[in-house]
């Protein structure tokens, strides 16, 4: 990853979780320079048409459209983009 963390000499530990029941998962990232160590938490949250459009409107918003396919082509794509309007 270059220096992507870090402009001095380091190592980075990467470790995976997968929550699938809560459709979550973590990257957690151990950076480790020469005189300090730090951590990095990703936490991804995955959704549904249905549970995004739940989650927008509890919180006053509303589903305008879907974009499938948001970052390919494919046809049957996992990615989706959601344009929202406050309400």
């Amino acid at each position: 990853m270059g220096n992507f963390w870090s402009e001095e000499l380091h190592y980075v530990f990467h470790n995976a979780f997968s929550y699938q029941d809560e459709q979550i998962s973590l990257d957690h990232y151990t950076i480790v320079e020469n005189n300090r160590t730090w951590d990095m938490y990703n936490w991804l949250q995955y959704f549904t048409h249905q549970s995004i459009q739940n989650e927008l409107k509890a919180n006053g918003f509303e589903v305008v459209d879907f974009i499938n396919g948001f970052d390919v082509e494919e046809v049957n794509s996992t990615t989706f983009g959601v344009v929202a309007k406050a309400v």
